[in-house]
């Protein structure tokens, strides 16, 4: 699987983008599943700007996206994302192999949503957890820390794996609370420097977009940051 988030520009924006380098390498690898990490359309999320600019370069993994509503989705109260997706794609879950995903919503994070992540992670009898939503609960970018998601974080357990975007950087985070988190807003637009790491972080790359890989197995994942160029950034595994 893939997985990346802050992607397509609007038209007036494209020359700011990079978004078909992005589409281009996640075809040659041909994933299983793409997790689209929130800020899937710049900049108003209209039902339009995806049809425009989105669908054109992403619509053929449509079939398996599985997305994740970030900020920009708000400006316009989720009617495009929505409209697009179909209804259904705030928060849910679903299981790929032995893992189980839960993908959440960062922009929102009410007392139902963290009652029904608990409940969900209760439920399932994987200990192989992957949660993502848009903002990072960590991060060394612009955007920094974002406590309002630490309600998801406190619901999950040891060896979980967060991903998120909105910071438009590659990020990895050394495990906080038992919890592995990485920062992949590299999906295209604009990158930003990252000048002053967090000490929890292991690597910070800020210079090309690029995607997130996994590839899962019974009891562990190894991931793969890769840039547009085609060269591999990060690399490890994590046992869950």
């Amino acid at each position: 699987m893939v997985a990346v988030g802050d992607i397509a520009c609007s038209v007036s924006s494209t020359a700011l983008c990079a978004h078909d380098d992005v589409a281009d390498l996640i075809y040659s690898l041909e994933p299983d599943a793409f997790l689209a990490l929130g800020d899937v359309q710049y900049e108003n999320g209209s039902y339009k700007s995806f049809m425009e600019v989105y669908d054109v370069s992403f619509g053929e993994l449509k079939d398996i996206t599985y997305p994740v509503p970030g900020n920009h989705e708000y400006y316009s109260n989720m009617s495009g994302y929505n409209e697009y997706f179909g209804e259904g794609y705030t928060y849910y879950s679903y299981d790929i192999g032995p893992w189980h995903f839960v993908g959440l919503d960062s922009e929102n994070v009410t007392d139902e949503q963290v009652e029904w992540l608990r409940s969900d992670l209760a439920q399932t009898p994987s200990d192989c957890v992957v949660a993502y939503w848009h903002r990072p609960r960590w991060s060394s970018g612009a955007h920094g820390d974002y406590r309002g998601v630490q309600p998801l974080w406190e619901a999950l357990s040891e060896g979980s794996t967060v991903l998120s975007g909105h910071d438009h950087h590659y990020e990895r985070y050394n495990p906080i609370d038992g919890i592995t988190q990485f920062v992949v807003g590299t999906g295209g637009k604009s990158m930003r420097n990252v000048s002053s790491p967090d000490s929890e972080s292991a690597i910070v790359y800020d210079d090309t977009p690029g995607v997130l890989m996994m590839d899962l197995y019974e009891d562990r994942y190894i991931w793969y940051f890769i840039s547009t160029d085609y060269a591999i950034v990060d690399t490890g595994t994590v046992t869950c």
